[in-house]
């Protein structure tokens, strides 16, 4: 509707701004200027914007936040509002006017007013979106297109130029770019980088200032509870005293409540680190985890790296763990390992230690044991290795300690002496085993055969010279994962007694016979038959090992493995190992439903790329990471039975 001129005012300001106009498009911005100045001051309310305080920070502060709303009401106490159509025209002609000789950031000051003077008129939000564009701002211009649409469509939905700012937010949206840390839910940050990892955590940090404040923020501290340190990838040296700043810096981050600390490749990095530093400060702490990488140590003429042992000195209050793990070459002595366990003791679930600390008393006397070890009643999952001890004539015995731990239902044991007979009277609730080829079976004097293994066990994992180094267990038809590594190949009597109950009874669902009884196949003038019971439809994964050995020539090789094939037909993770299998015989595992192929005779590139772009599938040199010989902190020895490279760190 056109306004009506009621009074010689409002008739002088009409012509006042035509001028103003005539003046515009003749380039005269001087003249335009004055006659909008004249134009404004004869407007009822009296608001001279020239002369208000500048608010430009507020405004452009609120319009980033998406919360200019609030703004503009805490400024409604001290400015007078206008909705005088001629005033709001004359302020937009004298900002364009400034616009035209190039004064943006007096236009962009000018523009914040007018957005205060009048916040449901579409005007000011387009002047003020166009005034950002030209300062190349356009998220926050589009900010102002949004919030300008919210403010006028709340109250006038009707008013015109709503249209033309709608239109001008469409299309700076697609200019406009948004720094997801400030536009997500804090919870869905932190979803986010959990999954990205703790190294990554700590390199976003340093991307700018926004995301350090949100990263370290108090709704982002779970995010620092869980913290690993991969020190692998380091470049320059790290040294203990690093180390532990970084422990303190990210333990503010997480509110002083680190619940799990984890250390990889720590070579240098750990050889001196004092314990009493971390525990200080890591009170809340449940799982503590240190290991080295085998391939950075193995032969390299040193041995172990010290951990300092100072928390024996001072108050420090230790953490009540749950989970405690020392790999490979990493040395704790026996006084603050004890006093680690003796706190730990009714939390303590979980126990790994790879490198056993030295048992001889005052540095002379052997000892079967370490002596004053607490009663670790909550412990489920035991791991002990001495490979330090190998050869010696006084080997740890397991025997001391299987009182101590009645509840056990997962154990790893090498490099230590163990009683068949004492791990079934002591282990009754065993679930899962696995003894290394340097374990040593203590025999038993006695004429009734050795009957170890639980009848409700689930996986047996043996490592040996043959199936004679340990006592042979009775047979289990509840088993889910079974794997014997031994230098002579079982007898078929064996292979059937250890692998068919299981196998028949449907509950078997990996096996690894390393290597197969081939000879146990021979059925005659050098041909094949597989035994009529080896085959299922719950195995997923299965190691064909041992055919060169026996000279097998390549076309029964592969008429075998193809039969294989067939026989299990659920299989998704095959070892072939260094057997030569054509990539014809792998392309039809493959094509069955095969997702992992280990191999490692040679490269195969071609056969590679083509398992990953048409079945997503896999095929590696290296060995399956998911076997229990294959755990990563366990002394160097995979060669012996994997026959692999080692994968890259």
């Amino acid at each position: 509707m056109a306004p009506v001129l009621g009074s010689r005012g409002e008739l002088s300001s009409v012509t006042l701004l035509k001028e103003g106009h005539e003046f515009y498009d003749e380039e005269d911005y001087k003249n335009a200027k004055k006659a909008f100045l004249k134009t404004m001051s004869l407007c009822r309310c009296g608001t001279d914007v020239l002369k208000q305080a500048c608010i430009r920070d507020d405004i452009l502060t609120g319009i980033e936040k998406e919360s200019l709303k609030t703004v503009l009401e805490n400024m409604s106490r001290e400015v007078k509002r206008c909705d005088n159509r001629s005033h709001l025209v004359a302020l937009d002609s004298f900002i364009a006017a400034h616009e035209a000789m190039g004064q943006l950031n007096r236009c962009l000051s000018l523009a914040a007013k007018m957005v205060n003077l009048c916040p449901r008129e579409p005007m000011a939000f387009l002047r003020l979106g166009k005034i950002l564009r030209l300062k190349n701002q356009p998220t926050l211009a589009y900010l102002a297109y949004k919030q300008g649409v919210e403010l006028v469509q709340r109250k006038y939905p009707n008013r015109a130029g709503l249209k033309e700012l709608c239109a001008q937010r469409d299309k700076v949206k697609m200019l406009a770019k948004f720094d997801p840390l400030t536009r997500l839910p804090i919870e869905l940050v932190v979803m986010i980088f959990k999954l990205a990892g703790f190294d990554t955590q700590c390199r976003s940090l340093r991307v700018s200032g926004t995301w350090r404040k949100v990263l370290t923020s108090p709704g982002a501290r779970d995010l620092w509870h869980i913290q690993t340190f991969d020190l692998r990838r380091k470049k320059l040296s790290i040294n203990s005293k690093i180390l532990t700043a970084s422990f303190l810096a990210y333990g503010r981050y997480a509110g002083g409540v680190v619940t799990e600390v984890y250390i990889d490749s720590c070579m240098h990095a750990i050889s001196n680190l004092d314990l009493s530093r971390l525990f200080s400060f890591q009170k809340h702490l449940k799982v503590l985890e240190f290991r080295q990488d085998a391939t950075h140590v193995a032969g390299t003429g040193q041995y172990g790296l010290a951990l300092q042992d100072k928390i024996l000195h001072g108050q420090v209050q230790l953490p009540k763990l749950k989970r405690l793990s020392l790999g490979y070459e990493i040395l704790l002595n026996q006084e603050p390992l004890q006093q680690l366990l003796n706190v730990s003791a009714a939390s303590l679930e979980e126990l790994a230690i790879f490198s056993l600390p030295d048992a001889r008393r005052d540095g002379h006397e052997w000892q079967r044991w370490y002596p004053d070890w607490p009663m670790l009643e909550k412990l489920k999952v035991i791991r002990l290795s001495a490979p330090q001890y190998q050869g010696s004539d006084c080997p740890l015995t397991l025997s001391q300690i299987l009182h101590l731990t009645p509840n056990v239902e997962e154990a790893w044991l090498n490099d230590i002496q163990y009683c068949a007979r004492d791990l079934m009277l002591y282990w009754t609730k065993l679930r899962s085993i696995f003894i290394g080829n340097n374990a040593t079976c203590l025999r038993i004097n006695t004429d009734d055969p050795v009957r170890w293994l639980i009848e409700d066990i689930r996986e047996v994992h043996l490592e040996g010279h043959s199936l004679v180094d340990f006592d042979i267990p009775c047979e289990v038809q509840t088993l889910e994962k079974l794997s014997v590594l031994t230098d002579e190949p079982l007898t078929m009597e064996a292979f059937e007694f250890i692998v068919r109950p299981s196998m028949e009874s449907g509950s078997l669902q990996e096996l690894d016979i390393r290597p197969l009884p081939i000879s146990g196949f021979l059925s005659g003038a050098r041909q094949f038959e597989l035994p009529h019971w080896f085959k299922s439809q719950d195995i997923t994964y299965l190691s064909l090992t041992g055919f060169a050995a026996h000279g097998i020539p390549w076309r029964t090789l592969d008429e075998l493995l193809l039969e294989v094939h067939d026989r299990f037909p659920n299989l998704r993770i095959v070892d072939f190992s260094r057997e030569q299998v054509p990539d014809y015989v792998i392309q039809k595992f493959i094509h069955g439903g095969v997702k992992e192929v280990y191999h490692r005779s040679g490269r195969k590139d071609d056969l590679t790329i083509w398992a990953a772009e048409t079945y997503q599938a896999m095929v590696t040199r290296f060995p399956p990471t998911h076997v229990p010989s294959m755990h990563r902190d366990r002394a160097p020895f995979y060669s012996h039975h994997f026959c692999f490279e080692l994968p890259p760190q």
